[in-house]
């Protein structure tokens, strides 16, 4: 019965349109002057590792996530951002499976 279900699966998932396809995008190129970014916020200055690290608060604009509105954020070379509250660990990796934080969005979440 598994197999019969886990075949049924493949079948059904096989009929789907794929969007992803490179074919689908134009390319097109431009030339121009390099203007640097002048002010901002450093998080990390690439004189040093960037393994397990986590920037200082980040001041951001109000942002109301899950009824709770959060004024900091804290970047973590780990895949994560998490909003308000205090730094997490930078050895945290799997911030998501975890409890800990507040307003966790995850790109990668592993190293």
């Amino acid at each position: 019965m598994r197999k019969i279900l886990l075949l049924l699966a493949l079948l059904v998932t096989s009929f789907c349109k794929v969007n992803a396809q490179a074919s689908g995008y134009a390319f097109s190129s431009s030339s121009g002057t390099y203007t640097a970014i002048t002010g901002g916020t450093v998080i990390r200055d690439g004189t040093s590792t960037m393994d397990s690290y986590v920037s200082g608060a980040i001041t951001i604009p109000s942002f109301t996530f899950c009824g709770t509105a959060y004024t900091t954020a804290y970047a973590t070379s780990n895949g994560f951002i998490t909003l308000g509250g205090s730094a997490p660990s930078a050895y945290t990796t799997t911030a998501i499976s975890t409890n800990t934080g507040s307003g966790i969005a995850i790109c990668v979440g592993k190293q």
